[in-house]
């Protein structure tokens, strides 16, 4: 285990205004209300209907692709100066099923100014919402995409960024929410669906990494665990996760009773759509009316309306989440088997983790560290020892980004694009 020492980096300084700009939204625990508001046409563009049947192809297949507009204020009047396309492509649902998701590539402008190909991030978002209105690309497009100040990180010094929507019911449904192998496979599929996007420039030669924090950490935990079977054609040199939910029956009991108590009833709905013996029937009426509630918000509205709310009030006999869990095996097997860990992942990772987090416990990263690391993999973690959730990730900046760009481009050196 390391103590990193954020001044040791100089790009400390280098990130300092995007990483205040972060952590000015993120804080507030939800984007601004326009950020609820502004996506909502995202629930009936077509370009998100998928086709029916779905084309023959394999994982990460281009359906389709198009050029999009990205802005970084809802009245589209500031653009950052990189080519956009949202695209949609084949990828397997956490049963197996073949699916259609969607995501979005960005790729600076300005050349490429480090060693090699230009490398490509494949990059996991935290929690938006279930709504499809709250999709990483319909927030790109209306402006209100508020971890674009993380995204831009990578943009800044040349990186390309490809940013997948995750599995959606039906694709413009409501998102599968934490589900770690429909999760990961959506991330290795958008990186493949990456190198197919036609006039990007990005192609099988572009070194490939990923990262993502929270949500986003668990969907970058899964995607590197999986890769050497799922996805063994990618070059993926390493993966950065952090605050990793790795497993969900801990991170349920965190945040149960807290700020994020409106997660519960989003993870319980999840799971219901994708599993069909999972049924609703241990949840009282007002945990069924949450469960259908959050699939139509954004994490703000979900956060705000469920906030510091217990789960016994949402099941039958008032039971806790683990009481639930303990009575009902159905349930507890399908949580148990979206623990990250079981797998060893090919590449090296690095894990970070704030000890004092309240909703993902440190216990779980620690875990997952020491699980990987029993299999043989090579795993650096991290311990930011005062920091919590969000400030795990604005202290991990500087170190994530110096460790991939040695791991991906064999030089930690930041050099600015153009």
């Amino acid at each position: 285990m390391r103590l990193w020492n954020r001044r040791s980096r100089r790009s400390a300084v280098l990130l300092g205004v995007t990483l205040c700009a972060v952590l000015a939204g993120t804080l507030s625990a939800a984007p601004a209300p326009e950020a609820q508001a502004a996506p909502a046409a995202a629930a009936v563009d077509p370009f998100y209907t998928p086709p029916s049947p779905l084309p023959d192809g394999e994982p990460g297949d281009v359906i389709r692709a198009e050029r999009t507009s990205v802005f970084l204020d809802p009245a589209h009047l500031l653009s950052p100066p990189v080519d956009a396309w949202r695209v949609m492509y084949l990828s397997e649902s956490g049963t197996g099923e073949r699916v259609a998701v969607t995501g979005t590539l960005l790729v600076p402008r300005a050349p490429w100014l480090g060693r090699g190909e230009r490398p490509l991030l494949s990059y996991a978002v935290g929690s938006h919402g279930m709504g499809p209105q709250c999709m990483p690309s319909a927030q790109f497009h209306a402006g209100t995409q508020y971890e674009f100040a993380l995204i831009n990180v990578w943009l800044l010094v040349g990186w390309a960024v490809f940013v997948t929507d995750y599995e959606h019911v039906g694709t413009s449904g409501h998102e599968v929410y934490v589900n770690s192998r429909s999760a990961g496979q959506s991330m290795l599929d958008g990186a493949r669906a990456a190198t197919g996007v036609a006039g990007s420039g990005i192609d099988d030669s572009n070194p490939l990494a990923i990262t993502g924090y929270s949500q986003g950490g668990n969907a970058a935990a899964a995607a590197a665990e999986r890769q050497p079977s799922y996805a063994p054609d990618l070059d993926l040199k390493a993966v950065a996760a952090g605050g990793v939910p790795a497993d969900l029956r801990a991170t349920a009991s965190a945040v149960d009773r807290d700020v994020l108590a409106g997660t519960l009833p989003m993870t319980v709905g999840s799971l219901a759509a994708v599993y069909p013996e999972l049924t609703l029937d241990g949840f009282n009426a007002t945990g069924r009316a949450a469960v259908a509630e959050v699939k139509s918000q954004c994490i703000a509205e979900t956060s705000t309306r469920w906030a510091f709310h217990s789960s016994t009030e949402l099941t039958e006999g008032g039971k806790t989440i683990d009481e639930f869990l303990d009575d009902n095996a159905d349930w507890a097997k399908r949580v148990e088997e979206q623990r990250i860990g079981r797998l060893e992942p090919g590449v090296p990772v690095l894990l970070y983790h704030g000890a004092l987090d309240p909703w993902v416990p440190y216990a779980v990263g620690k875990r997952l560290a020491d699980d990987w690391r029993a299999q043989g993999a090579d795993v650096t973690f991290t311990t930011y020892p005062i920091a919590e959730h969000f400030g795990g990730l604005g202290e991990a900046i500087p170190q994530v980004q110096t460790w991939l760009l040695a791991k991906t481009t064999g030089s930690a050196k930041v050099a600015r694009a153009g």
